[in-house]
């Protein structure tokens, strides 16, 4: 499969923030739930990686809580952790060849929980290429971490809309 680049999903990632801005302000600004902007979220980022769901037989899901035939677990090195619904995954559904994006999303800063799952999918033998945590959305930027695999630390951005850049936040 085509690697997907720190940079390609940068570029993947401002196409879907600019456009959940642009087209959901409404939403945003009226405090919808965090569900409804994953879902379009997620809308918009099929969008922008449209060419990996057609060539390597990879899709979006939103909310997806399986592990083949069995519940997603929370850790999947512990069978008692409980079981998880990750906000938004890019993956090869009944595969662990192409598991590319594991996010979760929190549009009020409560992060705490959200990088500990997203540790733990990026960490262990699922082994997701990135973890993304948006922790911030609002009509004039997205904040988020990102957990790359091989790194154990996140590192934090924001994506400011007039601007169309995405910046780090060290």
């Amino acid at each position: 499969m085509k690697d997907l680049s720190k940079m390609e999903l940068f570029r993947k990632l401002k196409y879907a923030f600019s456009n959940l801005i642009e087209k959901d302000e409404y939403i945003i600004s009226r405090n919808a739930h965090e569900q409804c902007l994953s879902g379009r979220l997620a809308m918009y980022l099929r969008e922008a990686l449209i060419d990996y769901e057609k060539i390597y037989n990879i899709v979006i899901d939103v909310e997806y809580n399986r592990d083949h035939d069995n519940v997603k677990p929370s850790d999947p090195n512990d069978p008692n952790s409980g079981n998880i619904r990750p906000d938004i995954l890019l993956h090869t559904r009944d595969s662990y060849d192409n598991d590319l994006i594991y996010c979760e999303i929190k549009k009020n800063d409560d992060k705490r929980l959200d990088l500990d799952k997203v540790s733990k999918q990026v960490s262990n033998e699922r082994h997701y290429k990135f973890g993304i945590a948006i922790t911030h959305i609002t009509k004039d930027y997205v904040s988020f971490q990102l957990l790359e695999r091989g790194n154990i630390d996140f590192q934090e951005y924001k994506y400011d809309y007039y601007l169309n850049e995405i910046y780090g936040a060290n």
